[in-house]
Formats: structure tokens, sequence, C-alpha cells
């Protein structure tokens, strides 16, 4: 996922530090017409009502008819009565008169509700949700925007939302992502489910559809280009959480083949944790006298970054 990440290189703190990706998915949801572009933090998880499965927990409307013929309006399907009795036209669940579906003479179905989790982004990512099959939102990822997705809201749990599309395993949910009031549908991939062909698992949260400039720039400037600049799963390293005053992107490796190769200069490519966090990164290394890429320095002594 992108992060601001505090640095920390052979046994010394230089300052480098992981706060994750601030600005990028705060805002409140915009509900006029047009339909509403949404951002959202990717640090708010699905709260502690939603199940690992991705539905509310608690939720105990009965979607099973009774027989093949469904319920008899002015009926309950699960034992909870409702005070005043249903009308002619309604039925019982969950102690809350709802209409009877005149095509099955039940409540209406689960999912049956118009939109999917379809790309809301066209050229230069800007919001276009032509595509969105009637959902009244379009979530944004990135700061500037690089990923999006169709979203409904409000919901109230995943009977709100429309069905997963085919592909993958993420499930569908209903949860506040967004760090506001309001429940949002998404494909919950927050337990590693993956998400269907063409769609990436952003923060560890939700599928999303990367846009331009998903990809990051290897080693870039996120210092004065964003957090953005680093892509959908890069990293900022910056010195300073509040007022940093260098950045550079990386990515995570397990060996420096992993690694994309250096834009320029002399300093040569490695794969160490210099964040103190357990994990390595890709940085240029420049603590021998290699020199940086045009346009960055060496930072303490051992990393190219810019300024």
């Amino acid at each position: 996922m992108a992060a601001w990440v505090w640095i920390a290189a052979g046994g010394c703190t230089t300052g480098v530090n992981d706060n994750g990706f601030t600005g990028t998915f705060t805002g409140t949801p915009n509900t006029s017409e047009p339909p509403g572009v949404t951002t959202f933090e990717e640090t708010e998880g699905p709260g502690d009502s939603v199940g690992s499965n991705g539905t509310a927990e608690g939720d105990s409307a009965d979607e099973t008819a009774s027989d093949s013929t469904g319920p008899t309006p002015g009926t309950t399907t699960n034992g909870d009565a409702c005070n005043p009795p249903c009308a002619a036209a309604e039925m019982c669940v969950a102690g809350a008169c709802v209409p009877v579906d005149d095509s099955t003479t039940g409540p209406p179905a689960c999912n049956d509700v118009p939109g999917n989790y379809g790309d809301c982004l066209g050229p230069g990512n800007a919001v276009d949700t032509s595509g969105c099959g009637g959902a009244n939102n379009c979530i944004t990822a990135g700061n500037p925007v690089i990923a999006g997705v169709c979203s409904v809201t409000p919901c109230t749990d995943t009977c709100d939302c429309p069905s997963a599309p085919a592909g993958g395993n993420a499930p569908v949910a209903c949860d506040a992502i967004t760090g506001g009031a309001a429940n949002f549908c998404f494909l919950d991939c927050s337990a590693g489910q993956s998400c269907p062909n063409g769609m990436t698992c952003f923060g560890d949260l939700a599928c999303v559809w990367p846009g331009d400039g998903a990809n990051g720039v290897p080693y870039g400037d996120c210092l004065n280009g964003g957090p953005s600049t680093c892509g959908l799963d890069g990293v900022c390293l910056n010195d300073n959480v509040m007022a940093p005053t260098v950045g550079v992107c990386t990515q995570d490796c397990a060996v420096v083949g992993n690694c994309p190769a250096s834009p320029g200069g002399t300093a040569p490519v490695t794969c160490q944790d210099v964040t103190g966090d357990g994990a390595n990164e890709c940085v240029l290394d420049c603590s021998f006298g290699g020199s940086c890429p045009a346009g960055m320095a060496c930072f303490s002594g051992f990393l190219c970054m810019w300024n």
C-alpha cells in the first residue's frame, strides 16, 4: 500500500516515517447531481460490524421463502411481529413492514439494486460514472486521483448493494470506509481475498480500478509530486511527517532483483531495511560515493532523495 515512511539505516535513525496515505482518502460524500465523488481513508478498514464474509453482523432479515409460493402478505418470516400489523401489500421482515415483491410474493431480493463495481475514471483520471449502471457514487483513490470504483451509497447492509461481479472472491461489503458517517458498497479484500480481473486491492481494504499513473514512478519525487507519484503499491520515504524536507518513492523487496532499475547516476540499487520496520525497501544507496540521479541529493550520506 502507498505510505509515508521514516528511515533508519545502519542502526542509526535518520528520520523517515510511515503515517499512511495522508490526504488520499479523505472527504465528504457528495450527494448532489450528477452522481457524487467520494474519497476514502485507506487506514479505515471495515468496522467491527462487518463479519469475516463481508456481511454486517447482526442482520436478522430472513431472505428465504417458507414455501414455493412465498410468504403471505401481512405475515412475518422470522417471528418478529410488526405492530401495527402490516398492510395487505406488505409483509413483516425483522419487525418492519416491507413491500411485497409482485413477482415473488416475497420481500425484495437481496442485491436487487442498480449499479456495479465498474471503473468510474475516464481519460486523465476524470470521474465518469456513465458505466456504473446506476450506482450513484465514484470512490476515488490517490492524491491526485490514480484509481476509482463505482459504489452505491448509503447502504444499511450488503443486501442494499449490487452483487459481486464474476472473478475473484472478494465479497460485497457495506461499511463507512470513507471515515464519515455514510456506508458505501465495495468489494472487501481486507482478508487477502482476490479482486476481479483488472482490479487491485488498494490499502489492503477495497478493490479498485487502476487509472493513469497507478504503477507509480520508480524512485519518483513524492515530496513535490504528492504520494500518488509512488502509485497504488508504492511507499513515500520522507524525513518528517508534518513538515518533510526530502522524499523518494520506494517499494518492498525480498532481493535486489525485485527492484526497478535506477533512472540514472552511479549509486547502486539496493534492497535493505532503511525504515527499521523489518521489511526491505528498494533504494539508491549513495553511501560509498555513488552519484544520485539528476535532481536528487544524497540524504544523510546514504540515500538518494528529492528535496
